[in-house]
Formats: C-alpha cells, structure tokens, sequence
C-alpha cells in the first residue's frame, strides 16, 4: 500500500465514529472459541514446527492456543477493562492515542498479536511491524479477527519489513501518535531514533527473572517438590520468556554450598528432561554448542564453573549481577546473601521482573519486599512464574497496557 494511501485511510477512520470495545471483545470471544475447538491446530502445527529451538517435550502448539484462548476470553477481556479503564472522574473523558505502531518482539509466538488486540480494546488503529523471525501465526490471527468482524480492519495493518529499513521505519513512526516497542535495549534505542518528539513511546523491553532460595526453603519439607516445579518451568518454557526462570540466587557465602545446590539442582533438571520426549537434533546439537562454548570460556578465562549433564546443565557464576542464561534447561546458580541483595540488584532495577522464592514462610514477606524494592514487579512461587493468574492477566512489567494506550481530555 502506498504511503498517501495509507495516510489518507488513517485520516478517514480517525474522522469516524469510535471503535466501542465490546466490538473488540465480541470478536476475540468468537476467535478464541475456535482456538480451543482445534480449528486451527494445523495452522498452528505448521507454524511452530518449523521451530528449531523448542523446549524439550514440551507441547507449544496446544499449550499457546489455550493461553492464547484464555487471553482472548470474553471473561479476561471485560476484567482487563475493568481493572485498566475504570470510569474516568467528571470533566474527563477517556480517549485512545489514535495511531499506535507496534515494534513486535519475537521471543513468544503471537505476542505481536496480542500486543495489537490490547491497541484494539483502547480504541486505536493500529499498526503492527513484525518481528524478523515471525512464523505467521500473528498475520493468521488478526486476517482471522479481521474475518469474524469485519469493523476492525480499518483499525488493523501489518507489515513485514526490515528494522534495517530505517526509511521505511521512520514514514510509518511518521503516521503514530503512540510506539509500543517490545525487545531489547538495542531495538529501544533504534525506535527512540525514529520517534519525533511528540510521539508517545511505551518500552515493553527485555527483561530478566530468576528464583531465590534459602537454605531453609531447600531444606524444607517441600523444597524438592518446588525445585522440581522450577526445573519444569525452565523446560516448559525454554526459559526464552520474560518471566522465564534463567538462574537461581542462592543466600549463602559458602562456596561448598553453592557448588553442592548446583550439582544437585543439575541431578533435579536433567531428570526433568529425561521424562520428555528428545529436542529435534537441530535443537540439541546447539544446546551442546551453547554448553561446549561456556565450559571453554570458563577453563579460559575462570569465574565460572560448569556442571553438564546429558540433556541440561548449571553454571556456578561468581558475578553476582543477574544476566540471561544459556537457555533451553541451561541456567546459572549464584551466591546472593540478603544483605548483599539490594546492593547488586539495584544496578539492574529497570530490567529486573519475576522472582520466584524458594523460602521458609516467615521469610517470604521480607524477602518480597526487598526484591519489590530491587525492582522486580512479580513475587510468586517457583511453579508459578510463567502462569496467568485467574483473572487471565497481569500488567506488562508493572503498567497497565491499556492506560498508556490511552490519552485523558476534559
């Protein structure tokens, strides 16, 4: 489509009557029904079998589409409006941004979609730029809400261009009046370059979550089952999520501690791994590369040592600062005593999101509240760090989506 063209269908849609939200939620209600009834599982087969780095065992396809459908329900959809756009106060009136461009991250397959659906639900035309390694499944969803309700598809435009293509980037950050960019610092800053000063920019960026564990948590008469619970969240997950567990802080200054959590850990995630089906070998032979590499680094250089089983493995780090691990059941286990725990974390507060705890009782609201203090924005239970609460929502990194989507006028 031609840029003139686009502008001037943007114009017409913004000078017409407002998109209502029930027109949204009627659409996603009817979408997510056909996802649960299985209409689309080839679709969704086609699309996510074509990825190489799934996590072991797990079943992507049927474990998304009902996520998936639990996010698009009638039921979370009116809860999410409830909660993030209560009735504004007298002389204020509640009105969407009007363009909103979405920079979608690729890290989760239909996030972009979804990061769409919430421009939806505040009103606004929205604009989506796919991740460079889209598997369709975002352009099927939408061409599919289009479908069912057709009053959305002036609100809804996908492009599939290059983040290199700076001009191409800059005409359609021309047209919005809101960016929502999801990814990493380097993706933020490229987005921030082609921003003009009156466009309103929400980061949606990379973020970090680990577990914490005391020695009275490990110990404990249920710290086995919540490791176990851990080591299938990191397998569940492939730990390329935000709220994916990378690595496990342990409160001790006992190296010979540190190092016997870590062999036993390993023993705890390699037979999680062995109950689930193998990784195609395109998968395993880069998770073997992905170890390989880090166990020459660390005989290089030290700071690190390497515990590999077959399938999964843990690396004892000195570096305390939280960082991404290896994935794909490889994580990190660090010392981190609870004095030292604001000191380091601190440094790294913007990045810092889920934390699960691996605790006694009593000691699970000091702890929260020293991580809330950190900078992490969710406190749950080892198994628990992925999951949707029963509403079927949470807010994106601590911020309500649809507010910032948003503009208030009097």
């Amino acid at each position: 489509m031609k840029y003139e063209v686009l502008k001037a269908r943007l114009a017409r849609t913004l000078a017409g009557p407002p998109l209502e939200a029930e027109t949204v939620v009627g659409a996603c209600e009817i979408l997510a029904r056909e996802i649960l009834d299985g209409k689309y599982d080839q679709v969704l087969e086609a699309s996510l079998g074509a990825e190489m780095d799934r996590p072991q065992g797990a079943n992507p396809v049927m474990a998304q589409a009902r996520r998936a459908a639990r996010l698009l329900s009638r039921p979370c959809l009116e809860e999410r409006l409830r909660w993030e756009l209560p009735p504004s106060p007298e002389g204020v009136r509640r009105y969407p941004l009007g363009v909103l461009l979405h920079v979608g991250a690729g890290n989760m397959e239909g996030l972009p979609a979804y990061s769409a659906v919430e421009g939806l639900l505040a009103g606004n035309i929205n604009l989506l730029k796919l991740p460079e390694n889209d598997n369709g499944i975002s352009s099927f969803l939408l061409r599919r809400l289009a479908a069912i309700e057709p009053r959305l598809r002036p609100y809804l435009y996908v492009f599939r261009i290059s983040s290199a293509d700076r001009a191409a980037m800059k005409r359609l950050a021309g047209l919005a009046d809101g960016i929502a960019v999801w990814g990493g610092d380097g993706a933020v800053r490229g987005v921030r370059e082609l921003a003009g000063p009156s466009v309103k920019l929400i980061e949606w960026g990379h973020k970090i979550s680990f577990a914490y564990a005391t020695l009275k948590g490990v110990r404990g008469q249920n710290g086995g089952r919540q490791l176990r619970l851990l080591a299938r969240h990191m397998l569940d997950t492939g730990q390329v999520l935000c709220s994916s567990c990378q690595g496990i802080y342990l409160d001790t200054k006992d190296e010979t501690e540190l190092e016997e959590f870590a062999k036993s850990f390993l023993e705890i995630l390699e037979a999680e791994a062995l109950l689930r089906p193998a990784a195609d070998p395109g998968a395993r032979a880069r998770n073997t590369l992905r170890v390989q590499c880090s166990s020459l680094e660390a005989a290089a250089y030290g700071g690190k040592r390497v515990f590999a089983g077959t399938l999964a493995s843990v690396t004892l780090e000195r570096d305390p600062r939280p960082e991404v691990s290896l994935m794909y059941g490889n994580c990190w286990v660090k010392a981190l005593p609870k004095p030292e725990m604001l000191p380091v974390l601190r440094d790294n507060s913007g990045y810092l999101q889920t934390v699960a705890l691996i605790c006694g009782e009593e000691e699970r609201e000091m702890l929260a509240h020293l991580f809330w203090r950190a900078g992490a924005v969710r406190v749950c239970s080892a198994g628990d760090m992925s999951a949707l609460p029963e509403h079927g929502f949470q807010p994106h990194d601590g911020e309500f989506p649809l507010r910032r989507y948003s503009k208030y006028v009097t």
